[in-house]
């Protein structure tokens, strides 16, 4: 593996902890860790009963051991373009993961080393080989759940995590990445953790708001459209934002029609299931929840989600033609009219933000729209086809070392890394001012993984994607006739997992 990649997925690494994002905290005054202590700086909240939990579990030494993690390797946003952190470079994420990957090996003797595959058909077939053949390839396995992982269910690779030493997948660096449905029987977290390896920036939906062509909405009651205090009262919702849209629109060819192509001005839509499933989701429409024991519960047979996916139809049943014009079958158009000034929302992965930076409107980084103004939370969806599965091998040689590895990993990165990433670069860089901060913090206070989502189980999720993309009207009747064949896939699913 040459430099430029091992540095790419490190820095892909480095992202995921803006998951953990209690707040954007500044101090200016931080001077950089020094090398050969994980201890937590002496920042933040000075009651905080898990900064000294290295010493409170015992401090060890394992003299230069290797702790290896096998993962796939992703495309990193180029937003995060920095130096290898091989050395320090004057990157504030880069010089932080420096730190503390060279404190764990001089204050634990654990030399953390990444094995990337390049495909997850490669990593699915290297550790099943391996542990079927009696051999070591990892300590801990990094993969997608669609690609690599799902697949390891039934072979009885994986260990179970919870049965590990000293590992305490409740503690603050592991239970706050934590969404709900993302536990697989003890067997598998989806969790953004430093240790496993999880693109959390890339993978979160969010949308952007043209703050200058803003200016120019009002709302109906003729007060100024304000993006930020409609989210802080609990007021930006699916009417809301299809009332701007339309009014929007319509303002611009001066009639009462909505057009084609003007459309693109008012909100550019991404032609893709995740764009329309996020909505859903966002929206409070989830597909499945865990119940008190732990059983997968699927409800879309029920007039509150009938009711939201009527809704969302008929949003996109007015910008429907839009999906066969000539501007939105090229290339890159949609974030293309956002980046040019043409268009006033533009939803999608928060890994296009790096190409808003520089353009010359003012932009904000918002959540997508609740359902309504009841809805208490707002929901961001998060792409789930990317690393953000933690799991151990079957075979581990040292559960004990394994488990020590990976919480300490958790816990130094935790203090130390994910105040760069988030604080220092997602809010400082992106979000640039105190109000856009704010909403940063409600973005990710509230991220959603569904397992219906990831399974498709009885293709429910198909269903109401294609009944939104698609603006089928026989989306009642299709929710309804998932349930006849919904328990069976559900029961299968279980059965097949170890």
């Amino acid at each position: 593996m040459n430099r430029i990649r091992k540095s790419l997925f490190c820095i892909l690494l480095s992202l995921v902890f803006v998951l953990l994002a209690g707040g954007c905290h500044r101090d200016s005054t931080q001077e950089p860790p020094d090398v050969g202590s994980v201890a937590p700086p002496e920042t933040g909240d000075a009651d905080d009963p898990y900064r000294n939990y290295p010493e409170q579990l015992g401090v060890r030494n394992y003299e230069g051991r290797t702790f290896s993690i096998a993962t796939v390797e992703s495309d990193p946003s180029s937003f995060f373009v920095l130096s290898s952190p091989e050395e320090l470079t004057g990157y504030a994420v880069s010089d932080a993961m420096y730190v503390r990957d060279q404190a764990m090996l001089e204050t634990y003797g654990i030399d953390v080393q990444y094995q990337l595959y390049e495909t997850n058909i490669t990593l699915r077939q290297s550790v099943g080989t391996s542990i079927s053949g009696n051999l070591y390839v990892c300590d801990m396995i990094n993969t997608s759940l669609s690609d690599s992982i799902l697949s390891m269910y039934p072979t009885g690779n994986l260990y179970d995590i919870n049965q590990m030493p000293v590992l305490d997948m409740n503690l603050p660096w592991w239970a706050g990445y934590f969404a709900e449905g993302a536990t697989f029987r003890d067997k598998l977290y989806y969790t953004a953790g430093m240790a496993s390896g999880g693109g959390y920036f890339s993978t979160v939906y969010v949308m952007m708001c043209n703050l200058n062509l803003a200016r120019e909405v009002y709302l109906e009651d003729g007060s100024a459209f304000d993006i930020f205090q409609l989210i802080s009262d609990g007021n930006w919702t699916l009417e809301v934002m299809d009332s701007i849209i339309t009014d929007y629109t319509r303002n611009l060819d001066g009639n009462e029609e909505i057009s084609v192509y003007t459309d693109l001005l008012a909100y550019a839509h991404m032609r893709t299931d995740i764009t329309a499933g996020c909505h859903f989701i966002a929206a409070g429409g989830k597909f499945s929840t865990l119940d008190m024991d732990g059983n997968i519960v699927v409800d879309l047979d029920n007039q509150t989600t009938q009711n939201l996916v009527e809704r969302l139809a008929g949003m996109f049943d007015e910008i429907k033609d839009n999906y066969n014009h000539a501007a939105f079958t090229q290339d890159n158009e949609q974030i293309g009219a956002f980046v040019d000034g043409r268009a006033l929302f533009f939803g999608n992965s928060m890994s296009y933000v790096n190409q808003v930076t520089e353009m010359s409107d003012d932009y904000a980084i918002i959540p997508c729209p609740k359902g309504d103004s009841a809805q208490q939370e707002y929901f961001s969806g998060i792409n789930t086809y990317t690393n953000g599965y933690l799991a151990f091998a079957a075979n581990i040689t040292d559960p004990e070392f394994v488990a020590y590895a990976a919480e300490m990993l958790g816990h130094a990165s935790y203090y130390r890394v994910k105040p760069e990433v988030y604080d220092e670069t997602l809010c400082l860089r992106l979000a640039k001012d105190p109000r856009q901060i704010a909403v940063m913090d409600t973005i990710f206070a509230n991220l959603y993984v569904d397992l219906n989502y990831l399974n498709s189980f009885a293709a429910s999720a198909g269903i109401v994607q294609n009944c939104i993309l698609d603006v089928n009207r026989n989306y009642a009747s299709e929710i309804s006739t998932i349930q006849i064949a919904l328990p069976l896939v559900i029961e299968k699913f279980e059965k097949d997992m170890p």
